[in-house]
């Protein structure tokens, strides 16, 4: 979703700093009127919880709604995102991948498995901290806004049984679906310049906040709408769980996003290199955590 918003940046139809009310007024309501368009692919726009650019949150399932209201009110076709995605993306340069999933194609679709315990607990005993994702995932405090987040639509919770499976699930705007071959052919591009010009991709890889994320409790570095990574073998830096983040650069090579039970894509631009895992076996560790099971 953020390569679309992407493209439309490129093409001059919009800017990351422009107010969202220039294209969307009615968004503008319950005083959300100075809220950006890099606010909100920055997380950093959660109104009335705290003032906008102050701190930053995933928000979870409101995020893709929100980018595909975004992008009808700036396309001249006034497509959503699915559409824009097919029409301008995957279908002009041969991608096999989707937002959404039309029904005609769900006999495609490889059904998800859920870990059992023994899995969930194998994982935890060769990488221990990652019981601490655990306890945050099944014992979050009522009162958390990451709970609040979580259980705001119970109906689109990946995690009750079947509903990860369910085809009116797939058909929403909530996943991208496509095999690690067409998730990598979609970043690599990038380094054609064929859908960027340099310079809107060097702003993919300029960090726009590197601080603790206030609902996941993780310390992320975020560009616009995006991950952030570093080689730490080269850079002075600290790592957390999630990913690394810098703390004296501004500017990396490498970014992507990770995704439920360990999905990922990671784009190198300076080494001319895409790495993307897709797994229909969801796993409890994510990026460099992330194991197969045995």
């Amino acid at each position: 979703m953020a390569l679309c918003v992407a493209l439309l940046v490129e093409r001059k139809l919009a800017n990351y700093d422009d107010l969202i009310i220039k294209y969307w007024p009615n968004f503008g309501d319950n005083n959300k009127a100075n809220i950006t368009i890099k606010m909100l692919l920055t997380d950093k726009n959660e109104q009335p919880k705290w003032p906008p650019e102050e701190k930053s949150g995933c928000y979870g399932s409101l995020f893709y709604w929100l980018i595909d209201q975004l992008i009808r009110h700036i396309d001249k076709q006034k497509r959503g995102v699915q559409q824009y995605f097919h029409d301008e993306i995957a279908s002009k340069f041969g991608i096999d991948y989707s937002i959404g999933l039309m029904k005609t194609e769900e006999y495609r679709l490889a059904r998800i498995a859920m870990p059992s315990w023994f899995d969930i607990f194998s994982e935890i005993y060769q990488t221990p901290h990652l019981m601490s994702n655990l306890l945050f995932q099944f014992f979050t405090h009522k009162d958390s806004i990451m709970y609040k987040v979580m259980n705001n639509l119970k109906w689109l919770n990946p995690i009750i049984p079947l509903q990860i499976n369910n085809p009116n699930f797939h058909h929403l705007l909530y996943n991208g679906f496509g095999n690690a071959r067409s998730l990598a052919q979609l970043f690599h591009m990038l380094s054609t310049d064929k859908l960027l010009s340099p310079a809107n991709q060097f702003l993919l890889e300029k960090i726009s906040i590197n601080s603790t994320d206030i609902c996941t409790i993780k310390h992320l570095a975020k560009n616009i709408g995006l991950l952030v990574f570093i080689d730490q073998s080269q850079h002075s830096i600290t790592s957390s769980d999630l990913c690394p983040h810098l703390t004296h650069l501004q500017v990396s090579h490498a970014y992507g996003h990770s995704a439920f039970g360990c999905q990922q894509v990671i784009h190198d631009r300076r080494n001319n290199l895409t790495i993307a895992y897709v797994t229909n076996a969801i796993k409890v560790g994510v990026y460099k955590q992330c194991r197969t099971y045995i």
